[in-house]
């Protein structure tokens, strides 16, 4: 079995006017790292997103590995990043799943990315989980 670990940290939220259609949106900046707990090395391949605002309005965001790269973690190995998801409500959320795979298998496998919570922490877990 796999073992990865997935610690995000939300680490600047702003806010900017679109010049196309003067809508406001919230820009939330954060970094992850990932962790390779176990006895093999894998390789991160693809990601899919799932991006809410405060309405329910859900964007699914797919695409190869992260911020342009597929990078190969040995046992023990890390590989930390930053990113940003954009939503036009002040409050959402994001989750989804990394694709690795196992590099001494090829075996492709599955990794849950823990929910990311913008602005109102309450609010999103009584929307997310009720």
């Amino acid at each position: 079995m796999d073992s990865l670990n997935i610690i995000i940290t939300p680490s600047i939220i702003t806010s900017s006017i679109s010049n196309f259609d003067n809508k406001i949106s919230y820009i939330y900046v954060y970094s992850i790292l990932i962790q390779n707990k176990s006895q093999n090395t894998v390789q991160l391949k693809s990601r899919r997103w799932f991006v809410s605002d405060e309405h329910g309005k859900t964007e699914t965001i797919t695409g190869d590995g992260v911020v342009g790269k597929t990078p190969i973690l040995q046992p023990g190995g890390f590989f930390e990043y930053q990113s940003y998801a954009s939503i036009f409500t002040k409050n959402g959320c994001m989750s989804g799943e990394y694709y690795f795979k196992n590099m001494e298998s090829g075996n492709l496998f599955c990794t849950e990315i823990p929910i990311l919570s913008f602005g109102d922490a309450d609010f999103l877990i009584k929307e997310r989980f009720n």
